[in-house]
């Protein structure tokens, strides 16, 4: 059976609540035949721009410098980027079909902010993202409880950390590329490679 094609999503925001804080950078990556094929990272400008100096100091973004980023957009243009991406990617079928989609607590946080973005860009949330979602932290819990894992958390770093993965911590696009990789590693350990 084939691997199905990923869109491995993470996201870095002003702070913990969806409902008031704004969405800040956004990676992609497609994940195809087992390696990544293609990458995206989204700097997002919402005005105004609600942050909680708290999470600031865990993703380390500088948000005077963020707001004066030439590449950063507001929603709507970065709904468009993205659509443009998963277009190119998707073999002429619609990108929310092709996909199935993937991150690191992802179910508890990242969908959380994607639908804010949708919302802020007047767009569906299904008509951009699919409905499939694989949650590599959920995946790692599992395999802890089944000890499979010796760990004793889920966390993104501990559980790279455990499988040699490098990365940039807080970082979106960093940590989509690192949770691709993860989600490979975690696919081995439950096939028994």
């Amino acid at each position: 059976m084939a691997t199905p094609k990923l869109l491995v999503i993470d996201t870095e925001t002003g702070g913990f609540d969806p409902e008031k804080h704004s969405i800040l950078t956004l990676g992609a990556v497609v994940w195809a035949d087992g390696a990544i094929a293609a990458e995206m990272e989204l700097l997002i400008i919402e005005t105004p721009i609600i942050v909680d100096p708290g999470a600031l100091k865990v993703n380390h973004i500088d948000i005077l410098q963020h707001v004066q980023d030439s590449r950063a957009v507001p929603p709507a243009q970065a709904i468009a980027n993205l659509q443009s991406f998963l277009d190119e990617h998707s073999g002429g079928s619609p990108a929310h079909k092709t996909f199935q989609m993937a991150g690191h607590n992802i179910i508890d946080f990242d969908l959380g902010f994607l639908r804010r973005l949708c919302r802020l860009a007047a767009v569906k949330y299904d008509d951009v993202f699919p409905r499939r979602v694989h949650d590599t932290m959920i995946i790692a819990r599992f395999l802890t409880l089944a000890n499979k894992l010796p760990l004793t958390g889920a966390k993104l770093k501990e559980v790279c950390d455990y499988y040699h993965i490098e990365y940039v911590p807080h970082h979106a696009l960093s940590d989509a590329r690192a949770t691709a990789k993860l989600l490979a590693k975690l696919m081995d350990e439950v096939s028994g490679r």
